[in-house]
């Protein structure tokens, strides 16, 4: 019915009332009307959730808001970091062809293991790369990723040289 009206007592206490208090005097309204518009909000915003797991979610709404805002501050965020994003785009190109080239000379010049063999040099092989790894993350100069810019720089002034 339209128009009937209902009380409800709510008990808060400490540090939850402090809160509703501050939050309903920065609003200047009373305590009772914050909680009846947050409860309504709440409500709101279930039913919207409930039509988002649907795929119904309706322009405008709170949950539709919150998803453009966040979609144009990773815009922003993207197109603020650009140039950044491209040299690290390039850096994992070279990386990819150094590593691709690598594998394939270590290939055209390596024969293969014996059977007989091969558990013991892959346990071999285990610990080589373990202390490799190792000592990339002890390396002072690896600080921020340096290392890559190093090497890239390297291949650029090489096949500079080369031409």
């Amino acid at each position: 019915m339209i128009g009937d009206r209902s009380s409800t007592k709510v008990n808060l206490h400490g540090e939850m009332r402090e809160l509703i208090s501050r939050e309903a005097k920065d609003l200047g309204i009373s305590i009772s009307r914050l909680l009846r518009d947050y409860c309504f909000e709440h409500i709101k915003l279930k039913e919207e959730s409930r039509l988002a797991k649907e795929g119904k979610i309706k322009e405008g709404s709170i949950l539709h808001t919150f998803i453009s805002n966040m979609e144009a501050r990773i815009a922003i965020s993207i197109e603020s970091n650009q140039n950044e994003i491209i040299a690290l785009r390039n850096d994992v190109q070279i990386i990819a062809v150094i590593i691709d080239n690598y594998i394939k000379l270590y290939l055209n010049h390596t024969k293969e293991v014996p059977l007989l063999e091969r558990e013991q040099r892959i346990k071999s092989s285990l610990v080589r790369y373990n202390n490799f790894l190792n000592a990339i993350k002890s390396n002072p100069r690896n600080e921020g990723g340096n290392i890559i810019s190093e090497i890239r720089g390297f291949i650029y002034n090489k096949s500079e040289t080369e031409k």
